[in-house]
């Protein structure tokens, strides 16, 4: 496995990186989200809603789109 420079990986349920996988310089992974519906409450302090990160790969061209 190699990391370039300036990754990070912030894990609170699960994320999976197989065997011999690169990552390029910058590449963030998180398998969460803050929750923030409640306009009158702190992000910090509206918790966080959980996923996973499998078997995934982004190549030359790729385009991500925002999902909520």
């Amino acid at each position: 496995m190699f990391f370039n420079n300036d990754c990070s990986i912030t894990c609170l349920n699960k994320i999976t990186i197989g065997a011999n996988c690169l990552f390029g310089e910058n590449v963030k992974l998180y398998d969460h989200n803050h929750k923030f519906r409640n306009e009158n409450v702190k992000i910090s302090e509206q918790g966080y809603t959980l996923g996973e990160i499998e078997d995934v790969v982004l190549l030359k061209n790729a385009e991500i789109g925002t999902m909520l």
